[in-house]
């Protein structure tokens, strides 16, 4: 084994144990055991295992010899594959050096290479780390193709750099001041893919993109990118709009995005944005899922703008509308389970509805105020009336447990005309004829009633005969 390497490692550390003069012993006391001297040939095994040492495989980076391949063939990157960088060689040898910008630049930051070459030789957990000052040398003059976009591993980005030259250049010039904040996101070990970030969506929303609605494509608002591309921004006035709500936006959809409530929610901004000037189409109304307004307003030019005038009021209560009756149908959904019948909600001429099917059968339920139940109609759910043609409740509703029409019919169940028919349990004039049982004029006239004998050996007196009393006839005679 070298002895100049084991003086110099830390492998080397037991061999100079052993070759240290020992100290010197001390003398024993009086009545004290006697002291064993250990044999440094049995306690000090030496192993025949001779442990790598890992300065050997790399060997480190000289600034000279770094200087050296620059000035002779750093065009073609020859001082990068020395220092273990083999992407930006081959970026070097079919760029020439960048144009010969990277060419100058690395002149200057040589030693901040070289360093950082022998600190990714010494630890490997810095090989995947990303500078900022790469990240500005590719920006310029390459940024124009999304070349440092691509290094911090924006891909979908650095693709549409490359289309569209920086986006146009104004992407390119944002970046100038973006770049520090890209470095950190990208070396953050917590990035999230899905999260939006303020940063690009200005981006997007500053460049002739937004007109195209470039900034709601990456919000997802697929809605509202059409709507732009159709419209070239609304006219404008939404892509002027978009710079001052932006960061809004993005953190509406990062909001969204982690919930775990899955319903459709409309908002106020975006309303008044479709409203004007685009409201004279009814752009608002198909909006808000009412697309029986939104024609009328199609053909008629707002009503004539009188609608166009009155709905700047209304637009928030239409909204609201809206938001409760998506509100409703999520809460449906929560208790009925996700096979239950899909729920759509809407606002029509009557207001806000959810419309289900049932069965073969489509129905409709009107939402009103819960001021007080309306004729015909029956409690739905806390807050909500059903009015319309359908005075039961449906099956789905968590609410309807009890239904009296379907759980109960009492024409069904209970029939009081079937079940106890009073005219044939209880025939009254079959069972008991007065006329025919004892018929009294026809059977015995006065005279002869006179004449019958009676029980006790006499014969029956009539009585007098019965005459109306006159007001002039005397009165009856009073007893005593």
């Amino acid at each position: 084994m070298d002895e100049h390497y084991l003086r110099n490692t830390q492998s080397g550390e037991a061999y100079r144990e052993r070759v240290r003069p020992a100290k010197p012993m001390k003398r024993a006391e009086a009545g004290a055991a006697p002291v064993q001297v250990p044999s440094y040939g049995a306690s000090y095994p030496v192993s025949h295992h001779v442990v790598q040492n890992p300065m050997r495989t790399f060997q480190q980076k000289s600034i000279v010899e770094a200087y050296v391949l620059h000035f002779a063939l750093g065009l073609v990157g020859a001082h990068h594959f020395y220092l273990n960088r083999p992407g930006w060689g081959i970026l070097y040898f079919f760029t020439f050096g960048l144009l010969g910008v990277g060419y100058i630049v690395d002149l200057f930051r040589m030693p901040f290479l070289v360093r950082n070459a022998n600190e990714r030789i010494q630890d490997p957990n810095k090989q995947n780390t990303l500078r900022i000052d790469d990240a500005y040398t590719l920006w310029f003059p390459f940024g124009l193709l999304g070349f440092h976009h691509f290094y911090l591993r924006n891909y979908a980005l650095g693709t549409l750099y490359l289309f569209s030259f920086g986006l146009f250049g104004i992407g390119w010039l944002l970046d100038l001041f973006l770049i520090p904040k890209y470095v950190k996101n990208a070396n953050s070990g917590t990035r999230d893919p899905g999260k939006r970030s303020t940063s690009m969506g200005m981006l997007f929303a500053i460049s002739p993109f937004g007109i195209l609605g470039g900034q709601h494509f990456y919000l997802n608002r697929y809605l509202f990118g059409f709507c732009y591309f159709f419209t070239f921004g609304l006219v404008g006035v939404g892509y002027i709009v978009d710079w001052f709500r932006m960061p809004i936006l993005v953190k509406r959809y990062n909001e969204n995005r982690k919930s775990t409530i899955i319903r459709e929610t409309r908002y106020v901004d975006d309303a008044y944005l479709l409203w004007f000037p685009c409201g004279f189409l009814g752009f608002h109304h198909f909006y808000l899922n009412r697309p029986g307004w939104g024609f009328l307003y199609l053909f008629t030019f707002g009503l004539l703008g009188v609608g166009w005038l009155i709905d700047m009021c209304r637009i928030p209560s239409l909204v609201k509308d809206f938001n409760r009756a998506s509100e409703e149908c999520q809460r449906i959904r929560a208790a009925q389970g996700p096979l239950g019948p899909q729920i759509v909600a809407g606002n029509g001429p009557q207001g806000s509805y959810i419309q289900t099917t049932v069965g073969p059968t489509t129905v409709r339920l009107n939402l009103e105020n819960p001021t007080a139940p309306p004729s015909g109609g029956s409690i739905m759910s806390p807050g909500y009336y059903a009015s319309g043609g359908y005075q039961g409740a449906p099956p789905y509703l968590a609410q309807q447990g009890y239904p009296p029409q379907q759980g109960y019919p009492p024409q069904q169940g209970y029939p009081p005309q079937q079940g106890y028919p009073p005219q044939q349990g209880y025939p009254q004039q079959q069972g008991y004829p007065q006329q025919q049982g004892f018929p009294q004029q026809p059977g015995y006239s006065q005279q002869q009633q006179s004449a019958m004998p009676t029980n006790f050996g006499g014969s029956a007196e009539s009585p007098p005969p019965y005459t109306e009393a006159n007001d002039g006839a005397a009165p009856l005679p009073r007893k005593d």
